[in-house]
C-alpha cells in the first residue's frame, strides 16, 4: 500500500520548468545600415529552473525551493540594422522565453566599416514574456495539476570588442537580468495554489567571432549567478557556440 501511495503522490505532482540562457552571442558592433541583417543557430548554456508543486496545501501559496542545474539548449537568433549604430535583435531559446531587444553602439566603427584595430562598445536591452499552461500526462486516470504559468525576463548588458584582425573580433561584457516566474493551479489536487518567484541575475562573458562576407562563427564562455526567491544564490559556468548567415553588409 505504501508503494502505491508513493506512486500516486508522485503522479499527482506537477513541475514547472524554465531556463535562463547565459550565452547570448551578442557582439558589440552594429550592422551599420538599414536592412543589413543576419540569422543564426547555436547551443547556449542555461540555468535550468524547476518548481515542483507537490507537498503543498491546496489554495495556499507555494514556497518550495527551486531546483537549479546547469543545462544546454538550442538558441535561434537574428539581428537587423535600423540606423548606423542601432540594431534590433531577437533571441529565441528552445526551452525559454524569446526576447526582443535593441543594441546601440556608442564607440567604434560599425560592422560594415570595422577594420583591424577597431575598438567597439555597445549597450543592449531586451524584454520577453510568455504565458502557457503546464500539465503532466495523466496515467491510470489519476488527476494531475494544470498550471497557468507566466515567465517574464528583462535583460541589459554592456559589451566591449576589439578586432585583432580584420575578420576576427574578440568581445567581452557584463549583464544584468531580472526574471519573474508566477502562476497558479487552475485544476487538479492543488487547485487554487499559486506562486511568485523572482531573481536578479549577474552575468559575464568572453567571446570570439570569425566571419566572412556571408557567414560568421562565434564561441563564447560565460558565467551566470542567480538568487531566486526561497532558494538562495547559485552560479554556473558555460561554453557555447553559434553559426550564422548574414546579408547586406557591403
Amino acid at each position: 500500500r505504501i508503494f502505491f501511495l508513493l506512486i500516486i503522490l508522485l503522479l499527482s505532482s506537477c513541475s514547472v520548468v524554465v531556463s535562463t540562457p547565459s550565452s547570448r552571442f551578442i557582439s558589440p558592433e552594429a550592422k551599420g545600415k538599414l536592412g543589413a541583417h543576419d540569422i543564426s543557430l547555436g547551443v547556449s548554456g542555461s540555468t535550468e529552473v524547476v518548481l515542483v508543486t507537490s507537498g503543498v496545501t491546496p489554495g495556499q501559496q507555494i514556497k518550495n525551493p527551486l531546483k537549479l542545474d546547469r543545462s544546454y539548449t538550442g538558441l535561434a537568433g537574428g539581428n537587423m540594422g535600423i540606423l548606423e549604430k542601432l540594431d534590433l535583435y531577437i533571441t529565441a531559446p528552445l526551452e525559454s522565453t524569446p526576447m526582443l531587444g535593441f543594441k546601440y553602439q556608442i564607440l567604434g566603427d560599425a560592422e560594415n566599416k570595422a577594420k583591424k584595430g577597431n575598438h567597439s562598445l555597445a549597450i543592449t536591452g531586451a524584454f520577453g514574456q510568455v504565458t502557457k499552461t503546464v500539465q503532466e500526462l495523466e496515467l491510470f486516470n489519476i488527476q494531475t495539476d494544470e498550471i497557468k504559468n507566466t515567465n517574464r525576463q528583462r535583460d541589459t548588458s554592456l559589451i566591449y570588442g576589439y578586432r585583432m584582425r580584420e575578420h576576427n573580433l574578440f568581445y567581452t561584457g557584463i549583464s544584468y537580468s531580472e526574471v519573474n516566474l508566477d502562476g497558479y493551479v487552475v485544476q487538479g489536487p492543488n487547485v487554487g495554489s499559486n506562486y511568485d518567484y523572482d531573481t536578479e541575475i549577474l552575468g559575464a562573458h568572453l567571446g570570439f567571432m570569425n566571419h566572412g562576407d556571408s557567414y560568421f562563427v562565434k564561441v563564447e564562455a560565460s558565467v551566470q549567478q542567480t538568487q531566486w526567491t526561497n532558494t538562495g544564490k547559485q552560479a554556473f559556468g558555460f561554453i557555447g557556440a553559434q553559426f550564422g548567415l548574414r546579408w547586406g553588409n557591403e
